[in-house]
């Protein structure tokens, strides 16, 4: 959090290993603290069998992405799809 006082950019890369595709965004990273969220947004990110208590909520302003090629991502597999292989 310290970070983005004075640097709001984010960048996340996403990868779905099974279907080898592999999502980068690009934004600016907000947060707020949860007493002043909206209730609907608190109920967005609440899990529902994980008793700690929200704290704040990080938004992030998505201003670009790109969809990066597959050549290089390695096929990952769950155990249960291993385990169908064999």
């Amino acid at each position: 959090m310290g970070n983005s006082r004075s640097n709001d950019r984010v960048s996340l890369i996403l990868v779905d290993y099974p279907n080898r595709r592999r999502l980068k965004l690009l934004g600016h990273m907000r947060y707020e603290d949860a007493r002043e969220c909206p209730p609907e947004h608190l109920e967005a990110v609440a899990l529902p069998d994980y008793s700690a208590r929200i704290e704040r909520i990080v938004y992030i302003d998505v201003v670009a992405f790109d969809w990066n090629c597959p050549q290089h991502i390695t096929r990952r597999f769950t155990p249960e799809e291993f385990a169908a292989l064999s």
